[in-house]
């Protein structure tokens, strides 16, 4: 942890499930780009780079009426790897409106909601238990701020 943070810098979660073990962690120092996801299984791995586009691209001026909002550069699709080949998997156009707009629907008339709420109070511990132990506390944190 940086010295005066009162943020957690980096964690690392463990999963343990009956048929699957889970590894979650995240930190805010690198330099490059990091995988967004790392999904590994016994007939290959699927690696994914970069963040959602929709954020910059509001920023750009570009709103969510335009063809292409939403969508990725090829550069930055998912890749499926296997033993025997690689497969470049196109990521599909997102639109948070449209999930705003279904848990205003699932809220007034009951429709069903796009994100299941026992998964979101899953989530919602994860999230919690990343902070539950300062990290100082089990292993040695490099300082990257330091100078001397």
């Amino acid at each position: 942890m940086r010295e005066g943070s009162e943020t957690t810098d980096y964690f690392h979660v463990l999963l343990h499930y009956q048929k699957l073990e889970a590894a979650l962690h995240a930190n805010c120092f690198s330099g490059a780009p990091n995988n967004r996801f790392r999904l590994k299984g016994i007939r290959g791995s699927y690696i994914k780079v970069g963040l959602d586009p929709q954020e910059p691209q509001l920023k750009n001026d570009m709103t969510p009426n335009d063809p292409g909002y939403g969508l990725k550069d090829p550069q930055d699709y998912g890749r499926f790897y296997s033993e025997s080949s690689t497969e470049l998997m196109e990521t599909e156009q997102g639109c948070y409106q449209k999930y705003y707009a279904g848990i205003k629907d699932a809220i007034k008339s009951g429709a069903d909601n796009l994100v299941n709420p026992e998964d979101v109070v899953e989530v919602l511990k994860i999230l919690e238990l990343r902070g539950a132990v300062p990290m100082v506390r089990r292993c040695q944190c490099l300082n990257p701020f330091q100078t001397d």
